[in-house]
């Protein structure tokens, strides 16, 4: 290839390289560590590559793994390799949808910038996520999965998170803000979702919590200001599910509905409290003559460079246009070029639902009578794919890739502790969606009624463990106390528990991820380098399934750190 001054260098073509990666990957060799025989693998690639259409499906779990993104662009490379793009198939995930319309609801017509913060990143930094790390995982078990010491690793992670802190860091990375210190939150179960000790670590962090949510939640019991919200079948809401189906659902309260005591919507919620923050703004500006009481200084964040609290109502409603959930809906039904022409009549009339139209497809038409096929723009109308290039993308030479020798997606083990013999793996429940619904007696009485871990018999049998007894996990973090049920199915070397449970429900409210650190993917917070820059597609993740434990019946001892 010949250089801008004329002088001359070899190349290799990215496909080239991503060959010779994939030498160390034969079927043979990779039984030994999947357990997968070599003929599974072989007539996969066979159907994969010869079918007419294939699909491929990329399961979240996936991503829950430290290393799960290196796995999630191997698989979508499959679809790239063998062909399958618009009507050969594709990659069937979420985030497919092309919504657009919403502007004047959510963002003030440009006038105010959100500090959109990336989740993993404050989550970990609310919880103190770095002393988790220290506590759980050796050198071996860090140096395994990224090369890297366990001290040198998480500086790096340290460096990187430091870089985009605050409003100064915000385009420099995954930005969050240490700042942050009162909270309104909806329908949040965060204690029992985040992991280790970060229950302790936000609620020193926290100076106010307001929450609101249908029910009582675990986080709600920790609540200052309780704040009770209308249930699913009481509001008024669009729902739909970006990439899995086409249709939006309408849910609006039956006629002559009587509410529950106090409940309102979170639109409703959010009116009176911007109602309130003006009231006592012009009541304190009335005292002072202080223009600063009204006039709060964001030149960073707003194109007037103040927030103007005499104007907040005014603002926040669009002038008195939306002030409650039912306006949502209406202005949404208005304003989304794909949901038109709708409004609640007509969808009332076909059922409660209406049909995605045709502009809705993100990188592919949606017919009105075809299924939706990934990629379709791309393969026949030669439109830029979403990468630096605009073109299929295998090789990441971002400084951080390049250092972690995953410039191409090979894989690479997980991070996980090593000290304890048993993986706790916690699937997705079957009796609640989360921890919705997790304490309806109907649906335990589908189920053993309280938390319980299963376990293989054998591996039970070994520890002196009975099914339906009481039993204790732990490792360097803590314990936990639930049920223990023997379960065949269950790896010797794993432990299964269904996800969701709420922390009060346990002994002592300590809920099983209180056994499970987390550590930010150095590759997942690297930033600024074409495509991978922070937004809706390019966050970090919480990962999941890194903890290891011992299991011993509960009256026992045990050798843990609590």
């Amino acid at each position: 290839m010949r250089l801008k001054g004329g002088a001359e260098v070899e190349v290799v073509p990215a496909f080239a390289h991503f060959k010779d990666a994939l030498a160390a990957f034969s079927a043979d060799q990779t039984a030994a560590i999947t357990g997968v025989h070599p003929s599974v693998v072989d007539t996969l690639a066979v159907e994969l590559s010869s079918a007419k259409v294939a699909l491929i499906s990329l399961g979240f779990a996936i991503g829950k793994h430290h290393n799960g993104m290196l796995s999630q662009r191997a698989i979508a490379s499959l679809a790239a390799f063998t062909g399958k793009l618009g009507p050969h198939g594709g990659l069937n995930t979420e985030n497919e949808w092309n919504i657009t319309g919403l502007q004047g609801l959510a963002g003030f017509d440009g006038r105010y910038t959100q500090r959109f913060a990336a989740g993993a990143v404050s989550e970990f930094m609310l919880g103190d996520g770095f002393a988790d790390y220290a506590q759980a995982f050796t050198d071996d078990d860090v140096r395994r999965a990224t090369g890297r010491s366990q001290a040198d690793y998480g500086k790096q992670v340290a460096l990187e998170v430091e870089r985009s802190k605050g409003d100064a860091g915000e385009t420099k990375g995954k930005p969050w803000w240490p700042e942050c210190e009162t909270f309104l939150i909806f329908a949040d179960a965060r204690f029992r979702r985040n992991k280790g000790s970060y229950r302790e670590a936000f609620l020193k962090k926290a100076k106010l919590i307001a929450y609101g949510d249908t029910r009582m939640s675990d986080f709600a019991t920790f609540a200052d200001v309780l704040l009770p919200c209308t249930a699913p079948y009481e509001c008024w809401d669009l729902r739909t599910n970006p990439g899995y189906h086409r249709y939006a659902n309408l849910a609006m309260p039956p006629a002559r509905r009587q509410r529950v005591g106090e409940v309102k919507s979170e639109w409703e919620i959010a009116t009176l409290i911007a109602e309130k923050l003006q009231a006592l703004a012009l009541a304190r500006h009335a005292s002072s003559k202080d223009e600063r009481d009204l006039k709060i200084p964001d030149v960073t964040h707003t194109k007037a460079g103040v927030h103007d609290l005499s104007k907040l109502v005014e603002e926040f409603t669009a002038g008195g246009k939306l002030r409650t959930d039912r306006d949502a809906v209406e202005y949404a039904l208005e304003h989304v070029d794909q949901f038109k022409p709708n409004h609640p009549a007509t969808m009332v009339e076909r059922g409660g639902f209406l049909t995605l139209n045709d502009k809705a497809g993100k990188s592919s038409p949606l017919y009105a009578d075809k299924p939706y096929n990934t990629f379709e723009s791309q393969l026949f109308l030669h439109q830029r794919f979403d990468t630096i290039s605009g073109r299929l993308t295998f090789y990441v030479d971002h400084a951080r890739f390049l250092e972690a020798g995953a410039a191409l997606p090979t894989a690479t083990p997980s991070l996980v502790q090593g000290r304890y013999p048993l993986l706790l793996m916690t699937p997705h429940a079957r009796w609640s969606i989360h921890s919705t619904y997790k304490t309806s007696t109907l649906l335990q009485r589908l189920q053993r009624g309280k938390p319980y871990v299963m376990i293989n018999p054998a591996t039970a049998a070994a520890r002196g463990i009975k099914d339906g007894a009481d039993v204790r996990l732990y490792n360097d973090l803590g314990d936990v106390v639930m049920m223990a049920k023997l379960v065949a199915g269950v790896p010797p070397d794993a432990l299964v528990m269904e996800h969701g449970w709420e922390p009060f429900m346990y002994a002592g409210k300590r809920g099983h991820n209180a056994l499970n650190a987390d550590m930010l993917n150095l590759l997942e917070v690297a930033d600024g380098w074409g495509h991978l820059k922070f937004g809706t597609n390019w966050d970090g993740n919480q990962h999941a399934y890194q903890a290891t434990v011992e299991v011993a019946p509960a009256e026992k001892k045990h050798g843990g750190a609590r």
